[in-house]
């Protein structure tokens, strides 16, 4: 939890830092040159699909054929796979329906704009894989907190009139890019060394706070992402960065609140009524955060 609980100040206890081992402060010490070396970003985090970047230059693009583009991304097996699985689930499978067996009626049951945003969170899952013997619990919290931050940003931009909702979803799905790179090149270093002890959640903790934000905007510009979300990006990771047309990164700010509010009271760190008191205080709905709650069980 301590990936969620460094944002979000709940108590002075869970603040407190432990201290890491000599080695893990040697670890700590030469990972810098190891997060920054040029061969260091297509070993630990995959390049975008190409597929996808397709995808994302429709956004806003009129001249890009957004229908031929989500045919395409149907294409991908694991893809095809997801987006019939959820056709035939109780959520849109009627009783006495015939099953769905095709991608033609899949798109038919559950929207054109809906598969798009199932395709892309398949194919983002492959660029944003984490693989680890160390941080088991990490991991799994990481694909999660990735899935509610884009539902969140989904949700809060379709309630603003500037901002397109497909756009907020990737957004929310990207920004967890440096956070996986700094735990693939963290877990490697440590069975390179051939640690043998349950490393302290504590190095963890440190090594993102010290770099994903930044590796997240390089990674953003390594993809060669559309302008608008290379800049949310600087802006949510760069406190002191000019706020000039900061709607995107305000949203995406929210929405990574949402979630990890929302973990920490899933780990029991927080209660309920602490969690709704701290979401409504930033102006969210209060029957908006109860839905929220409950829908991100299901992810």
């Amino acid at each position: 939890m301590l990936f969620a609980q460094h944002c979000v100040s709940t108590s002075p206890d869970q603040n407190q830092s432990t201290p890491l081992s000599a080695v893990e402060q040697q670890i700590l010490d030469n990972i810098q040159a190891l997060l920054y070396s040029p061969e260091s970003l297509s070993q630990h985090v995959s390049m975008l699909p190409s597929i996808l970047s397709s995808l994302i230059n429709t956004i806003d693009n009129p001249e890009i054929d957004f229908v031929t583009i989500v045919t395409d991304l149907c294409e991908q097996p694991d893809v095809a796979r997801e987006i019939l699985q959820i056709a035939n689930s109780d959520m849109y499978r009627t009783k006495g329906k015939r099953e769905v067996t095709t991608i033609a009626h899949a798109t038919a049951v559950i929207g054109l704009v809906s598969v798009a945003y199932i395709a892309s969170t398949v194919l983002m899952s492959h660029a944003t894989r984490t693989k680890s013997s160390y941080f088991d619990r990490f991991s799994h919290l990481i694909q999660k907190h990735s899935l509610q931050t884009a539902m969140a940003c989904r949700d809060l931009a379709h309630d603003n009139d500037t901002v397109n909702e497909f756009c907020g979803h990737l957004l929310g799905l990207i920004n967890i890019v440096g956070m996986v790179y700094c735990f693939n090149c963290l877990s490697t270093q440590l069975g390179t060394l051939g640690y043998d002890q349950h490393p302290s959640a504590q190095l963890y903790k440190q090594v993102c706070q010290r770099w994903a934000g930044e590796i997240t905007v390089e990674i953003a510009k390594e993809w060669s992402l559309p302008a608008p979300m290379i800049t949310a990006l600087v802006q949510f990771n760069s406190p002191n960065e000019s706020k000039q047309n900061a709607y995107l990164a305000q949203l995406l700010t929210l929405a990574d609140l949402t979630s990890k509010v929302t973990i920490l009271m899933d780990g029991l760190l927080i209660d309920r009524p602490q969690a709704l008191e701290l979401l409504m205080s930033k102006g969210l709905d209060q029957n908006y955060i109860e839905n929220y709650f409950d829908m991100s069980t299901c992810l």
